[in-house]
């Protein structure tokens, strides 16, 4: 049984300018509490340690009343820390709220008098994907993209009820035993998908939108080999800064390693100026065009040219393991009205888009390019292919953007082909920016009576 610490210093150390905590110097002799039998806080019986690490530890324990094993963290000595308190309590609170299938589930916390503050989770069975990499090296790209397609869904999640987490990488990202099948073709076999839930809330803040006043941020938080440009430069956090430490994640699962390594100052400057290097050059062989499109697209500098949402990487992720071969179950319907994407994807068999407010395209993908010929960067959608194709499409945009939902309308290739177009808003932080397109082409066997240009 092997459990995370949900130590933020587990995998690579925290670039956290604060006052430096005293070094907690265990007992020669363990206490009775640490010794399997013993008790914390009168309810939970320790059974054994599963890890430990700088800041506390994490101990194996079974409820007396449920009889049902959970994992307990103990903070240590840093529990003595006024700071390290108030962020030990902002955790809990903000973890325990949280309810979804791919977030490590929290039941309790509390403060014990003999041992200070502690957690109680899920008692999870696997491993860390950090773990992973460092016993099997780099993953095979299905395994890797599957992975990041589900600690994406958990990032929507948490998106969507105004949080960022903050402390996105492979040691937080825990691997539980195969549970569901994951179909993969012309293996000649099943293989047994890895199930995700994201870990540590300790770093997670509520996402500051344009209506607040940023906050000055005299520190930076996280771990140098995934942090956004941004926060390095002092922005704060948000989803976007999440999405380019899924992106740093996903490179790290298929490659073995993070793209950016070396001294702190170097990796500083490589995040914020450099180029990384692609994936295929440090695995060492040639991956797909999608898979080095998204990792591409996630770990942007700008934030404003990475996905729109985690709901778009959700998608983008999705379509990288369809590519590969893997079966996964179908997207809701809301979702499937969403599959757009901000940027340029090579290999993508759809036709991408995203043009801002004034309605001018600023990314098109190379399968736009044969449906429609080359709507060109700067060229504005009345002006380029799309507008003969979808003749009112500009009007649509700005229904789009009044109204803040997606819209659906058919048309015509140049070749005759039939057409559908899928138009919605384009977000950055909670405000529409601009509207992201998907185009594809009519099924055959699905009859449409609607006249050229018409809704649907």
């Amino acid at each position: 049984m092997i459990q995370p610490t949900l130590d933020r210093g587990s995998n690579g150390a925290h670039w956290v300018a604060r006052m430096p905590i005293t070094p907690h110097t265990p007992p020669s002799r363990p206490r009775p509490i640490d010794l399997p039998g013993g008790e914390i806080d009168g309810r939970y019986v320790v059974e054994g340690e599963i890890a430990r690490g700088g800041t506390g530890r994490v101990l194996k324990v079974r409820h007396r009343e449920l009889d049902k094993g959970m994992a307990l963290k103990l903070l240590g000595a840093a529990g003595s820390d006024r700071d390290a308190r108030a962020a030990f309590y902002r955790e809990a609170r903000l973890a325990a709220a949280l309810d979804h299938p791919h977030i490590a589930q929290v039941y309790d916390f509390g403060d014990d008098r003999t041992r200070g503050l502690y957690l109680v989770m899920e008692l999870l069975d696997g491993e860390t994907a950090a773990q992973r990499v460092v016993r099997d090296g780099k993953l095979a790209p299905i395994a890797a993209c599957d992975i990041a397609t589900q600690a994406a869904e958990a990032l929507e999640y948490i998106h969507g009820r105004g949080l960022v987490h903050g402390d996105v990488k492979p040691a937080n990202v825990f691997l539980s035993r195969p549970k569901n099948p994951l179909q993969v073709q012309g293996r000649g076999r099943e293989a047994r998908r890895t199930f995700v839930r994201l870990l540590d809330f300790g770093l997670a803040r509520p996402a500051q939108t344009r209506a607040r006043r940023p906050t000055p941020r005299k520190f930076v938080e996280g771990s140098p080999a995934y942090l956004a440009p941004e926060l390095i430069t002092g922005g704060q956090p948000s989803p976007a800064s999440d999405l380019y430490a899924l992106g740093v994640s996903l490179f790290e699962l298929l490659a073995g390693r993070p793209p950016l390594v070396g001294a702190l100052g170097d990796v500083m400057a490589e995040h914020l100026r450099g180029a990384a290097p692609t994936v295929s050059k440090v695995r060492g062989e040639a991956l797909s065009g999608p898979i080095e499109a998204i990792v591409k697209v996630l770990m942007a500098k700008s934030p404003v040219h990475r996905p729109s949402d985690a709901r778009t990487a959700v998608s983008s992720l999705r379509a990288c393991v369809a590519s590969l071969g893997g079966r996964r179950k179908s997207p809701p319907r809301e979702q499937r009205h969403s599959l757009v994407f901000q940027a340029v994807v090579d290999g993508m068999p759809i036709g991408m888009f995203v043009a801002n407010r004034a309605g001018v395209i600023l990314f098109s993908n190379p399968a736009l390019e044969r449906l429609l010929g080359s709507p060109s960067d700067d060229v504005h959608l009345a002006a380029s292919p799309l507008g003969e194709a979808f003749p009112g499409i500009e009007a649509d945009a700005r229904q789009v953007l009044l109204r803040g939902r997606p819209l659906r309308r058919r048309g015509s290739g140049p070749d005759g082909r039939a057409l559908h177009v899928t138009l919605s808003p384009h977000r950055r932080d909670g405000e529409t920016i601009g509207v992201s397109g998907m185009v594809d082409e009519v099924a055959l066997r699905t009859p449409r009576t609607t006249p050229r240009g018409g809704g649907l």
